[in-house]
């Protein structure tokens, strides 16, 4: 066994041993704060959590940097996410609200409102700098997440989003960035500084040294990555003399099935897998270090734990709870959501809420999980816990009913962005609608649509067919697609991938069929208006192709394929000005670079 091993064997041994029961003395007072937060990451991905857990085999040491920090900590073992999904979370992080008040349910449909008094803004305002240093696309300026920082930087969004790409950059850019930062601020004046690391999503790709590291593990190699480039950030600190007065917190947004509960990653369900995520707090000083609490927290407890550190009060009513003092052993529950496949696929929603009883999930099928006794969440006690089952329920019906944010019209993403960060999953599809807005008298009710834990079979077969179409391999696609579609024949996003390896294929007439029931059942989105327009131009009904191909431009402008069909089009009809002025559009936004970009038009 590994000397590091030992040592960190020896910490989980105090770490028990100070485990909280009474209430313990207030932390001192913060002067700054470093909130990083780490994205994709399960609980036990971390060596300190990991080794906490007496069912996990040993590992190849993947973060020792954080697990040191750990030690410097008040560990909290309970922690959950409110979503699975990395705005929504973040959302949450930020406002300490639940996605159901603060309106941002799933990545890209919606900004965070205006109306939103964030932690930035708060401190901002009491002279604060304030900066973030993000890792992805997904939480870009126009998600509205930015509000409140002077400093905000992000990766650059491709001009359009057609292709397979995640939109990140690397856990070093993310903190060069905020070391050059640190470098050149103004000393005089405290800072809230968050660090977002996306390098444990999909895909994963790290650095072979830290693969190595992680005993040929990717995923694991991604976390080791952003664990060693985070010393670096943490040894600045120290440098300029900040750590004593500093308050750090550790989260994540949520982690990743990585196959359990037949979930390939995160998103549409809401197990303990995706849900349950590290939370870590190292108090000024390193005050109460080496304490394992167990009480229940969400990361909506990170905004109120930071204006309370720092002797700041709220301004308005929200639903996380401070840490600064003991969590509260009182506490009714936590909230969690996953409405990935109510609006994407059209499944029902699926709303958690835990308290120190157990985890009602509701859905078209109801779930209810002693998650202390059973953490893997295998058997269902829905039916032998009724009392309990129906107390949770009544805290939703609670929580659906309480104020929401105003969502305006400046709250809107427009088309482009949308594209930016969609994939070809059909992001576009059905509406929030009541759950958003709250109108609904029944937010528990969930019509004729399928509940998503019956849904993983067929989710399964559709991810495999995503990626066969980014092969070019659509003709593979379509019996998996016509699976799906014959236990969900609503699915919209089901619906667009069909249509498109119908395309691939060259079957043209299927493929219009598709997308008009597509179009017939959902809203409308550039995506299908563009395979209508190729169905039709296969089909040899240019002006109807043209039409449609039209309206995918009004949606979203910067599609490059379509600009690319317009200016073979006007080639073919003789218009060599039009020819022209299409494909030197597509040039602007970038041609493929896979081969089936067109010569220029003489």
């Amino acid at each position: 066994m590994s000397s590091v091993r030992l040592v960190l064997l020896a910490l989980c041994a105090a770490l028990l041993a100070s485990a909280c029961g009474d209430a313990r003395p207030s932390a001192p007072r913060a002067r700054s704060v470093l909130l990083v937060t780490l994205d994709t990451t399960r609980r036990d991905a971390l060596g300190i959590y990991r080794d906490l857990a007496s069912n996990h085999a040993p590992r190849p040491d993947v973060s020792p940097n954080l697990d040191a920090l750990a030690h410097e900590s008040v560990v909290y073992t309970r922690c959950s996410t409110t979503a699975a999904l990395t705005l929504p979370a973040h959302a949450s992080m930020l406002t300490g609200l639940y996605p159901v008040r603060h309106t941002v349910h799933i990545n890209s449909m919606q900004a965070l409102p205006q109306t939103a008094w964030t932690l930035a803004e708060a401190l901002q305002q009491e002279g604060y700098d304030t900066a973030a240093f993000v890792g992805a696309v997904v939480l870009d300026r126009a998600f509205g997440i930015a509000q409140g920082f002077d400093t905000y930087t992000a990766p650059v969004a491709p001009k359009v989003q057609e292709t397979l790409d995640y939109g990140e950059r690397p856990a070093r850019a993310v903190a060069d960035d905020a070391l050059a930062w640190l470098e050149q601020r103004d000393r005089a004046k405290p800072f809230f500084a968050w660090l977002h690391f996306y390098d444990p999503h999909l895909p994963y790709k790290p650095p072979a040294e830290f693969r190595e590291r992680a005993g040929k593990n990717a995923y694991h190699g991604e976390v080791a990555y952003v664990d060693h480039v985070l010393a670096d950030v943490f040894a600045k600190l120290k440098q300029q003399g900040l750590w004593d007065e500093l308050l750090v917190i550790v989260t994540a947004d949520h982690g990743d099935s990585l196959g359990q509960h037949n979930e390939d990653t995160h998103g549409p369900l809401a197990y303990e897998t995706t849900i349950a995520v590290p939370m870590f707090v190292r108090w000024p000083r390193g005050a109460h270090g080496g304490t394992l609490d167990h009480t229940l927290t969400s990361v909506t407890d990170v905004y109120p734990t930071v204006l309370e550190s720092l002797d700041l009060p709220l301004r308005d009513a929200i639903d996380g709870a401070s840490l600064w003092q003991a969590a509260s052993s009182g506490r009714e529950g936590v909230y969690m959501e996953a409405l990935y496949g109510y609006h994407a696929f059209r499944w029902s929603q699926l709303l958690g809420w835990r308290d120190e009883e157990g985890k009602y999930l509701h859905s078209a099928r109801p779930e209810y999980y002693d998650v202390d006794a059973d953490p893997d969440e295998v058997r269902d006690l829905v039916a032998e816990r009724p009392q309990q089952v129906e107390r949770a329920r009544e805290r939703l019906k609670q929580l659906f009913a309480m104020k929401k944010l105003e969502v305006g019209e400046a709250d809107k993403v427009d088309g482009s962005m949308l594209a930016k960060v969609a994939m070809l999953g059909y992001v576009g599809t059905g509406s929030m609608g009541n759950l958003i807005t709250g109108t609904d008298a029944n937010p528990l009710d969930t019509g004729d649509r399928p509940a998503p834990n019956d849904c993983m079979e067929r989710y399964m077969k559709s991810t495999l067919a995503q990626s066969q179409l980014f092969s070019n391999q659509g003709a593979m696609a379509i019996p998996l697609l016509e699976a799906v579609l014959a236990g969900e024949p609503r699915n919209p996003n089901a619906l667009f991938q069909y249509s498109s390896a119908l395309i691939q294929a060259r079957l043209f007439e299927q493929g219009l069929a598709a997308v008009e029931r597509a179009l017939e059942w959902g809203e409308a989105w550039y995506g299908l208006h563009r395979n209508k327009g190729m169905c039709l131009e296969g089909l040899n009904r240019i002006d109807e192709a043209v039409a449609e191909y039209e309206k995918a431009l009004a949606l979203e402008p910067d599609l490059t394929t379509v600009w690319l069909r317009l200016s073979d089009i006007a080639k073919k009809r003789g218009d060599d000005a039009e020819a022209k002025r299409c494909y030197d559009r597509a040039v602007e936004l970038g041609l493929p670079t896979d081969g089936s970009a067109p010569p220029p038009p003489k």
